[in-house]
């Protein structure tokens, strides 16, 4: 089935979780905001998102972020203008559940038997869409020490790879570098500073859709003398406390 333009989408999601709750929805990486071109609401642990008006330009990755102060689910959506949804689920460990409800647009008549067969048949004429088989994980180094992200991702060729740091785009240039060689994506930054310091995305598109990995980094400072005057006497010590006895001797 083929949706076309001028149509209106919903995405739907079911959260569950302590309350309160915060609900963010992001396309391609770009947080959306309430406009004459997108509705969004949450009422009774339902949040929704409504397209008005679809174009070819609201093709893309759509993803839904819950947080609470327990920590954050997200789940992907990747919508083309067929109507094909492919569903992502991505969640860090803690005590919220997040699923989409829509795989194809609401004026779908399909029974779930003929959707799963669409969705098998798009992803045979497009190909297989990247999945990272090894993702990103945290990484800690200390300040001046080379910094260096990895992941591996297979799918259909051709793949083009986006890194991110805090959803700013990072490009090969100065101390940065960026490859990809074989499946496998990796961001070297030479001499890591605490400005590098934050959270990393990883981003695999191809034909049949997209996916992603996050990292999060974290730079420790190097540590700093401090000295210390007594008298005639000189102590130097390493940053943090530092005592200094005294002893008399009768």
């Amino acid at each position: 089935m083929e949706d076309s333009v001028g149509k209106v989408v919903k995405m739907e999601a079911r959260v569950s979780g302590s309350q309160p709750l915060s609900i963010s929805w992001f396309k391609d990486g770009s947080q959306i905001h309430s406009s004459d071109k997108h509705d969004l609401s949450f009422k009774d642990n339902t949040a929704l998102l409504c397209l008005k008006d679809t174009s070819v330009s609201d093709r893309g990755l759509y993803s839904c972020e819950a947080t609470n102060e327990a920590g954050k689910a997200s789940f992907q959506v990747s919508l083309t203008i067929s109507g094909v949804y492919v569903l992502k689920r991505n969640t860090v460990g803690l005590p919220l559940s997040l699923y989409c409800c829509n795989l194809l647009p609401p004026s779908s008549n399909l029974t779930n038997h003929q959707k799963r067969d669409f969705v098998k048949f798009c992803t045979k004429e497009t190909g297989k869409p990247p999945v990272f088989d090894i993702p990103l994980k945290a990484e800690t180094v200390k300040e001046g020490d080379k910094l260096s992200l990895t992941c591996h991702v297979c799918g259909s060729a051709p793949l083009r790879i986006q890194w991110m740091k805090d959803r700013k785009e990072l490009k090969s240039s100065g101390d940065t570098r960026i490859t990809l060689v074989d499946g496998t994506a990796r961001l070297e930054i030479s001499q890591a500073s605490k400005a590098d310091a934050g959270d990393y995305l990883c981003k695999a598109n191809n034909a049949a859709g997209s996916e992603f990995c996050k990292s999060r980094v974290t730079v420790k400072g190097k540590p700093t003398q401090a000295e210390l005057n007594f008298g005639s006497s000189l102590i130097k010590c390493l940053e943090g406390p530092c005592i200094l006895f005294l002893v008399q001797l009768f």
